[in-house]
């Protein structure tokens, strides 16, 4: 997704927002596509250097949209979830950027019939 080719410190080329105040690491745009497990699902996008959930900018703690994490959405996914996404069987995952000032990422999540 990314051209990283200037190695850092550490002969890696690998960049990360959230090592910004690092100086011995190159700082990038970052995009955890999926991250999850059974329980949980999530995408998170870290557009800019900062500290903490400020609600203007998607910074280093980034814009996160998940599924099964919080109460609300809890019932909505994980494993024999009724009326949402059974994530012990296949489903779809799709992630949204709007382009907006925010660029949060947005889920939508569907079960895969046979």
């Amino acid at each position: 997704l990314v051209a990283m080719g200037n190695p850092t410190l550490h002969s890696s080329a690998y960049c990360d927002i959230q090592g910004y105040d690092n100086p011995d690491m190159q700082s990038c745009l970052e995009i955890d596509l999926i991250e999850g497990n059974a329980k949980a699902i999530q995408t998170t996008l870290h557009t800019t250097q900062g500290h903490g959930p400020d609600g203007e900018s998607c910074n280093q703690d980034g814009c996160t949209s998940n599924w099964g994490k919080d109460k609300a959405t809890a019932h909505l996914y994980g494993p024999g979830a009724q009326g949402g996404i059974d994530s012990m069987k296949p489903f779809e995952v799709r992630v949204t950027f709007r382009e907006t000032e925010s660029w949060a990422p947005t889920h939508t999540l569907g079960a895969l019939f046979d």
